[in-house]
């Protein structure tokens, strides 16, 4: 039977902390899009917790941003908000958890901000997803298969990536 482990973060300067339950704690997926490089460092690595699970200490120091991006609509360029949201502490700027409307079930934790070590993940595992963003300084460990790097999305979610590994619910912090 499948458990959730249960997970701690918090920011740099400690205004933030939470804890939250994860069924999917394997931080596999290696984001390269341009709104993470530019706002996060170079590239990020988000697990997935459950959002009803989610407690914060310090909420009034978290803020929300939310990338303007270009959409074509009847032949012109536009600017919308993307509906991905990006917490992070108002006072030190750390990255803390991602949330979308679009799945409200869950949220997207940093791997750079928890405070439980989390497994590791092989290279040959991992997933390398928004390559057509990556930093052209950035190499791709070669260990990493060709079919695991994806110019855009991956079909195959955080969930469905557990599971067909047996490892959904599985892992328990030491």
């Amino acid at each position: 039977m499948s458990k959730p482990a249960l997970l701690k973060g918090s920011c740099h300067c400690g205004s933030v902390s939470f804890t939250f339950e994860s069924y999917t704690p394997y931080p596999f997926n290696i984001c390269h899009c341009q709104v993470d490089r530019k706002t996060a460092g170079f590239f990020c690595c988000n697990i997935m917790g459950e959002a009803n699970t989610l407690k914060i200490v310090g909420d009034e120091n978290v803020k929300i941003y939310r990338a303007k991006l270009k959409k074509v609509e009847e032949g012109k360029e536009i600017e919308i908000l993307s509906p991905h949201c990006r917490h992070f502490c108002k006072e030190c700027g750390t990255h803390l958890w991602a949330s979308d409307h679009r799945w409200k079930d869950w949220i997207y934790p940093f791997t750079n901000c928890m405070d439980t070590p989390l497994p590791t993940v092989p290279f040959e595992e991992q997933v390398h997803l928004m390559c057509e963003f990556k930093a052209s300084w950035l190499t791709i460990p070669s260990e990493v298969k060709p079919e695991n790097k994806y110019q855009g999305y991956p079909s195959e979610s955080i969930e469905a990536w557990h599971k067909k590994r047996g490892r959904y619910g599985t892992w328990k912090p030491e």
